[in-house]
């Protein structure tokens, strides 16, 4: 049964209820909308399984947002897409003239006009953007992958200093109270050092950008304030902290297979290395093992980046509007909303198609 306020929640804004109610109104057209309100903007999406036409759609929610004569809502952008596509075939935009509260004067116009354009033009860029994010391969790491990783591998000589001070006042302690507690507490106090780190450079990073360039701060922690890092903060820590790990021991695993391998096949003896040894060599070593740990870096970030895209999915899909069932007796809600498709002339009435 249509729920009994689902008409009087869309009259008051209710994104999820006037979703509710244009479901219900185009149930027999094999269209479902999903809605969101934004500011003064409401934006509906209407998915079939063949792309909405786009100006029987518009007209009909211009003609459903006349009769809600919702007070809050100025704008309504609307687009239409296949199921199972990534962005929209088509978009349109409506000027609501509140019976209510006209707008002032012609420079109102143009100011909603000029807003209208800016949204259009900031969305158009975040589809360019999950359209280029398509056509990149998903098993090979994105673009903040790899910075991640670099910046990671730029904090290691930090975290092998707090590593190694730690241990020297552990070494202290322990010789002081003529036991090893302390060197074992503060050992262990220093391997996690890496996620306090970690979760103040990024609060103060993420304070500098919200402070001088907002713009290119992400909508998660764009209000991050005081000096305690937040929760996104340590979870950028503990992540952090466990790429160094696992990065390490994928290199180290790495270059014993590489040996086990290769000194069996060289016919390589250690007590050459005091004669043959190259300080330049050892240089090209390095590189190539700082090179190998960022390339693990990035993968292990990569594994985050397509974890929170799953679950972003999951989460969307799951808080969809849910399409209204009519029930087998007609509510006072039902009736007003057939009412109203027989008013805009949508198709006959409920009642006339359970006859036919």
């Amino acid at each position: 049964m249509v729920q009994s306020n689902i008409l009087e929640l869309a009259k008051q804004g209710d994104a999820k209820s006037i979703a509710s109610a244009i479901n219900y109104l185009l149930q027999d057209k094999d269209i479902i909308a999903q809605a969101d309100i934004k500011d003064n903007c409401l934006r509906v999406l209407l998915e079939s399984t063949q792309v909405p036409p786009q100006q029987s759609s518009v007209k009909f929610i211009h003609q459903l947002m006349l009769k809600l004569a919702i007070e809050s809502i100025k704008i309504v952008k609307i687009y239409g897409r296949q199921k199972g596509q990534s962005s929209a075939a088509w978009r349109d935009s409506i000027i609501l003239n509140n019976p209510i509260q006209e707008l002032a004067s012609e420079s109102s116009i143009t100011r909603v006009n000029q807003e209208v354009n800016q949204q259009n033009k900031e969305e158009a860029n975040q589809e360019e953007k999950q359209t280029k994010s398509n056509f990149w391969p998903v098993w090979f790491p994105y673009p903040t992958s790899w910075l991640k990783a670099v910046v990671v591998f730029g904090f290691l000589s930090i975290i092998g200093f707090s590593i190694r001070t730690s241990g020297q006042v552990g070494y202290f302690l322990a010789r002081v109270a003529d036991s090893p507690e302390p060197f074992i507490f503060f050992i262990i106090l220093g391997l996690l050092s890496p996620i306090v780190i970690f979760a103040i450079a990024h609060h103060i990073l993420h304070l500098f950008l919200g402070r001088f360039m907002p713009s290119i701060q992400a909508p998660e922690i764009a209000k991050h304030q005081g000096l305690l890092p937040g929760l996104i903060s340590w979870w950028e820590g503990f992540y952090g902290w466990l790429v160094i790990y696992l990065a390490t021991l994928a290199v180290s695993a790495t270059t014993l297979g590489i040996a086990v391998v290769f000194i069996p096949l060289s016919n390589f003896l250690y007590q050459n290395l005091l004669y043959n040894y190259n300080p330049e060599d050892e240089q090209k070593v390095l590189i190539a093992l700082s090179v190998i740990w960022i390339i693990y870096a990035a993968v292990i970030y990569q594994v985050e980046n397509l974890f929170k895209r799953r679950m972003i999915s999951t989460y969307s899909n799951i808080n969809k509007p849910a399409l209204i069932t009519p029930s087998a007796v007609d509510s006072p809600i039902e009736v007003e909303l057939d009412r109203m498709r027989g008013e805009m002339g949508l198709t006959s009435m409920k009642g006339k198609r359970k006859s036919s």
